[in-house]
């Protein structure tokens, strides 16, 4: 049962990895839009508008953390249990 609980924690921290990564790259993209805008209009760039909250309902978000929890998950159980298997007696 301790396998379980383990392969959902390493799923857990696929999802942060990958949710940390999609809040990077889209952070990026809108810092890139907003400095265009402010190089193409004039003047300066006080602030980036929007936010992650529509991140949440989009289905390329939704897909990518859960394949990165099926990853997580699905690697967590493989090394638990062949690290149990190696470290038994032969």
């Amino acid at each position: 049962m301790i396998i379980f609980w383990k392969s959902v924690a390493g799923g857990l921290v696929a999802v942060v990895l990958m949710w940390f990564a999609i809040l990077v790259v889209n952070g990026w993209r809108e810092y890139s839009m907003a400095a265009k805008y402010a190089r193409e209009h004039g003047g300066s760039l006080s602030a980036v508008a929007g936010g992650v909250g529509y991140l949440v309902g989009m289905p390329s978000t939704v897909l990518l953390v859960t394949t990165a929890f099926g990853a997580g998950f699905y690697l967590t159980t493989r090394w638990v249990y062949y690290s149990y298997i190696h470290s038994l007696p032969h």
